[in-house]
């Protein structure tokens, strides 16, 4: 990954290109320090980054323990360290859904208004409902060298 893009400070819209997983780990953790929404959505197709994401945003906002997908189970909740911002992250993974009405019984809502849950969903375009007033959409995409991550502010 080239070094400018994390001189860049983030905008309502930013993009950096991600040659190796280890780029994606590390813009997610940049973006720890700078995105302030607690409800982040990640789209994207399979296999473009979204889990590598989120494995390099906990370790950014200290958490040391195992990270997998919740993709079976899809979700999983990390404690955090002492944090000054959240104590617990949610991170679900919508692609099994067989319907948009089953990831209702998620309760995304409760955890969305909770200022001290972070929340990050995959493939949020699955779920019936988007019940929090503002996010932070990050699109990821393969490209010829590795993958791109964008980033949208509603």
């Amino acid at each position: 990954m080239k070094r400018a893009p994390y001189q860049n400070t983030t905008t309502p819209s930013s993009s950096w290109a991600c040659p190796r997983p280890q780029d994606t780990a590390r813009v997610a953790r940049l973006l720890t320090d700078t995105v302030r929404d607690n409800v982040w959505l990640l789209r994207g197709p399979l296999g473009s980054g979204k889990t590598t994401f989120v494995r390099g945003l906990l370790r950014g906002l200290g958490y040391r323990g195992v990270v997998t997908s919740p993709t079976f189970v899809l979700t999983r909740t990390y404690l955090l360290p002492p944090n000054k911002r959240w104590g617990v992250v949610l991170h679900i993974d919508a692609y099994r859904l067989r319907d948009r009405h089953e990831g209702a019984a998620l309760d995304i809502a409760s955890a969305a208004m909770n200022p001290r849950c972070l929340v990050v969903i995959e493939w949020p375009e699955r779920l019936q409902e988007h019940p929090w007033s503002s996010s932070h959409t990050l699109r990821f995409r393969h490209i010829k060298n590795g993958r791109q991550i964008s980033l949208r502010t509603k």
